[in-house]
């Protein structure tokens, strides 16, 4: 799970009661929370579907379809306040809803960020509504930035559970960064992810429809089936459950299908390196930071392997680079060379 950001009596407390100054202090909380909302979906089976939402616009709230797909009936809640929702606009692949609120005109909507501007290692802070309860606060780091469907899908270690899709990843400054989505499947280590805003104008350019059941043959693109999912996706399970020739056969596909893609050779020379393979590994890894320079994952792991094959000039070049990037990083460097 991700760091909280504050005590746990904080961490405990609806988001909205903080006070403070800044980013960093219960007052950033406070700000941020005005625009996250919970999601009340209800079937016409008689079953509710519990989620969050974030205000992007005038009477619009964005979501995840995964929470909204089977209802007939939603609720916006804002405090005490109950709010229905008139119409929705849905895009089931990407899993993103905006649904239309005209009584919530007032509350404040989130700026938007593209992620495009991004960079691995960025600080980013989460609010939603796990279990149902009030709302969360968490903060963590851009643990990746996966290119899909015009956009990159943020990996965050910014934890959230089961209730909080659909909930708001912010940046610093508060601005809204994408929703809180899903956790990888089959993966033995936690990977967060969050859809990123820079979907929500395509949405909106689509007409609007009458809330009803979504198609529910159409499913997000994180819940496909392995062979189905992006590269990204089947990659991280194979690393987690360190299935490196599963991860080298991918990663090959993946560089072969993209490769300006820093994540495939990154991927790759991580299947190389486990199979004892540093000639493959180091070009790859090569690869990944220059098409990414800031892709400090792949900086360490370079400079692990420079360190395993006694090339400590390329080491300390490594580390210079790390202590401008990320200096936990470089500081987790150090402390491996000791081992090796």
């Amino acid at each position: 799970m991700g760091r909280l950001g504050w005590t746990t009596l904080f961490a405990m407390m609806p988001a909205t009661l903080y006070a403070g100054t800044d980013n960093h202090d219960p007052g950033y909380i406070a700000r941020i929370s005005l625009s996250v909302v919970k999601i009340h979906a209800y079937s016409a089976q008689g079953k509710t579907a519990l989620g969050s939402g974030v205000m992007v616009g005038p009477s619009e709230v964005a979501t995840n379809c995964h929470v909204t797909r089977n209802a007939d009936s939603i609720a916006v809640r804002k405090g005490g306040i109950w709010l229905t929702v008139q119409s929705q606009r849905a895009n089931t692949d990407r899993d993103l809803c905006l649904l239309n609120v005209p009584a919530a005109a007032a509350t404040p909507a989130a700026p938007l960020r593209s992620v495009n501007d991004l960079a691995l290692g960025q600080t980013v802070y989460s609010v939603g509504f796990p279990g149902g309860a009030g709302s969360m606060f968490a903060n963590g780091k851009v643990h990746g930035l996966h290119n899909f469907d015009g956009a990159k899908v943020i990996e965050t270690t910014t934890g959230f559970n089961l209730g909080a899709s659909g909930g708001a990843l912010f940046d610093e400054d508060g601005h809204l960064l994408g929703l809180t989505t899903f956790r990888a499947r089959g993966s033995r280590d936690s990977h967060f992810y969050a859809i990123p805003s820079d979907w929500v104008d395509d949405l909106r350019r689509q007409p609007p429809e009458a809330v009803a059941p979504l198609d529910s043959a159409s499913k997000p693109f994180w819940a496909e089936t392995r062979m189905r999912q992006p590269y990204f996706l089947q990659a991280t399970p194979l690393e987690s459950e360190g299935d490196w020739n599963g991860l080298r056969q991918v990663a090959e596909q993946w560089s072969r299908d993209d490769p300006r893609d820093a994540d495939a050779w990154y991927f790759l020379a991580r299947a190389h390196a486990k199979l004892n393979r540093p000639d493959e590994a180091v070009p790859a890894f090569q690869r990944a930071v220059f098409l990414n320079p800031e892709f400090g994952r792949a900086w360490l792991e370079l400079g692990l392997l420079y360190a395993r094959l006694g090339r400590t000039d390329d080491v300390e070049r490594v580390r210079v680079s790390l202590l401008s990037l990320d200096q936990d990083l470089e500081q987790e460097l150090v402390g491996a060379l000791g081992g090796i």
